[in-house]
């Protein structure tokens, strides 16, 4: 359905506004990145708690050809919490952003192990405790004749002027938790797959023409059940879904440097009175430079 709707909006677009939207001369650009992945588990509800990952920091380099709207990219962990108390964290960690003219897309496959909770006094390890999280949200771009995500976090285009969008997607996901150890009497195994509709808005600004900020910010109302099979047949419960993003650039023709923050927030709704909350993100600082 939302699919279908996806079709009839870009039927309807309008061609980009040259005096608003650019692109780069070069047609080849490499770029190197620092990257620190983010990862919470939050139980809201009477006793709120916190289990963090210990995500270490990571560095990549790639390559982007502008004719075939292909990257290819490499990344590598390079470290851990500093702290050796903290437990170590199997990761698996893959995440898709795609930049269209006219849609946003983002894409999670991720595979967490061994948490930790630290209330300030006592250090609480999780080695059991695994989160498995899959998903994909897209995006309909209404303004896409003068707004231009690519500018924004790709960093391979131009926003020449300060202009702003709204945004209509939809999203699905799944998500599993699971843990071998009870330690808090309140934290469970427990699964489910959500689908739902979001809207939100995005805005560049373009500052002394060099700079540019991106402020965006969707919210989404979605369907939870714990089953697949049986999805519309009981135990549906509304869940919402939170999607901020945020980034600054500073951009020459021939080479740009910037910060890029993307993150979700999912409330899996558990059957005790409270509700887990799982928040993903990656903060990036890219360097590109054109060729």
């Amino acid at each position: 359905m939302f699919f279908l709707v996806f079709v009839s909006l870009y039927g309807f677009s309008e061609a980009r506004d040259p005096s608003y939207i650019g692109d780069y001369e070069q047609r080849v650009t490499l770029y190197g990145k620092m990257y620190q992945n983010l990862l919470e588990l939050s139980i809201e509800g009477n006793d709120d708690l916190s289990y963090n990952a210990n995500n270490p920091a990571g560095l990549g380099v790639g390559i982007s050809c502008r004719d075939y709207r292909l990257s290819l990219e490499f990344c590598h962990d390079i470290g851990v919490t500093a702290d050796k108390e903290y437990p170590k964290t199997q990761i698996f960690d893959l995440q898709v952003h795609k930049y269209t003219d006219h849609f946003i897309f983002d894409i999670l496959f991720q595979q967490y192990k061994g948490f930790y909770r630290d209330d300030g006094t006592t250090l609480f390890t999780y080695p059991g405790l695994s989160l498995f999280l899959t998903g994909v949200t897209g995006q309909y771009v209404f303004n896409s004749k003068y707004f231009s995500s690519r500018a924004a976090y790709a960093l391979t285009e131009k926003q020449l002027k300060s202009a702003g969008t709204f945004l209509l997607g939809s999203s699905f996901y799944y998500y599993s938790v699971n843990t071998d150890e009870i330690h808090d009497d309140i934290l469970h195994s427990v699964q489910g797959f959500q689908c739902g509709v979001n809207a939100g808005y995005a805005y560049n600004w373009v500052v002394r023409k060099k700079w540019l900020i991106n402020l965006s910010l969707s919210i989404g109302v979605d369907i939870n059940n714990s089953s697949i099979d049986t999805f519309f047949d009981h135990n549906l419960r509304i869940a919402p879904l939170v999607l901020p993003k945020f980034s600054c650039s500073y951009n020459k023709e021939s080479w740009s440097l910037g910060m890029v923050f993307i993150a979700n927030t999912i409330t899996a709704i558990m059957e005790e009175d409270a509700d887990l909350e799982l928040d993903s993100g990656r903060l990036n600082v890219v360097f590109l430079k054109r060729l």
